[in-house]
């Protein structure tokens, strides 16, 4: 991808975010927990291609704290040992920047999000 597409994708890439941190409705697919990774998360940037995660945890309810970025080619599937080594990399991370302090440990999108989920029957546990 050139600079221009680059520059581009790291833009929509922005709005994806921002429109989590505005309380804007976020589609189902926009924010899942990894397998395996007790508190840490990924937002799903999906278009336009290439596909983007951030990988994350949260602070507390609302508040999501980005600790790295992939794109979604360079993971496998999503029970990959990419995937098993991002949630500890997030862990490792979250620690090295916030010990003592734990993430939020929601068991569901629900306990970590208030009220911005666009359609809650597709978090159920």
């Amino acid at each position: 991808m050139g600079n221009r597409g680059h520059g581009e994708r790291c833009a929509r890439l922005r709005a994806d975010l921002e429109l989590f941190v505005t309380g804007g409705f976020i589609d189902p697919g926009y924010l899942k927990r990894l397998q395996g990774g007790g508190a840490a998360w990924e937002i799903r940037s999906v278009r336009p291609r290439p596909s983007l995660r951030v990988f994350g945890c949260f602070a507390m309810m609302d508040v999501f704290v980005a600790l790295n970025m992939w794109a979604r080619r360079e993971l496998g599937s999503t029970k990959s040992s990419e995937f098993r080594r991002e949630a500890e990399t997030c862990k490792a991370r979250w620690r090295k920047l916030f010990h003592p302090y734990e993430p939020h440990k929601g068991g569901s999108l629900r306990d970590c999000i208030s009220d911005n989920v666009a359609n809650e029957a597709h978090f159920r546990d």
